[in-house]
């Protein structure tokens, strides 16, 4: 095992640092592990870091902390969508385009070089469902919503002589 002075004091009073653990069997080797939190316009979040494997604590220490901080100058809090933001129109073939919006507004943390991916589904439009075209999904890793895509218009059923030939 090692043994020595560990300086960490200078790194506790960082803002956002909640708390560390740290360890060492010959197994794992150094390991650190430190959480903290950020506030991006309003919204928090926790960074949680962890190193296994150091040949010794310092090191891991060092290494736990370097994540922790690109952690921080990497995320961003981002708008994906804004509520009622156009995405497209619909034109049925008995009417004129009307404009197609999101139903509500999409936000998440993003990592830095990173975008999420959007994917929209149609759906048909009926007597009972006037307003909702189809919906779309954002996802972003593991996590995602999904959000209607609407027609702020009502949209008119076609006239009953259309489709005669």
């Amino acid at each position: 095992p090692w043994t020595g002075v560990i300086d960490g004091h200078s790194r506790i009073d960082r803002e956002g640092f909640i708390g560390g653990k740290t360890g060492y069997i010959p197994e794992a080797g150094g390991t650190y592990v430190l959480a903290g939190e950020q506030t991006i316009n309003g919204h928090r979040h926790e960074i949680i870091t962890a190193v296994l494997g150091a040949p010794h604590f310092p090191y891991a220490q060092r290494d736990a902390w370097t994540l922790y901080e690109s952690a921080k100058a990497n995320f961003s809090y981002q708008t994906i969508l804004t509520g009622r933001q156009r995405i497209g129109t619909y034109r049925p073939s008995w009417a004129e385009e009307i404009p197609v919006t999101s139903g509500d507004t999409v936000e998440m943390f993003i990592w830095g070089g990173m975008s999420p991916k959007a994917a929209i589904g149609v759906h048909d439009l009926s007597p009972n469902n006037q307003s909702q075209v189809g919906d779309i999904t954002i996802s972003y890793g593991n996590w995602s919503t999904t959000t209607p895509l609407v027609v702020d218009d009502v949209l008119t059923m076609p006239p009953w002589w259309y489709g005669l030939k």
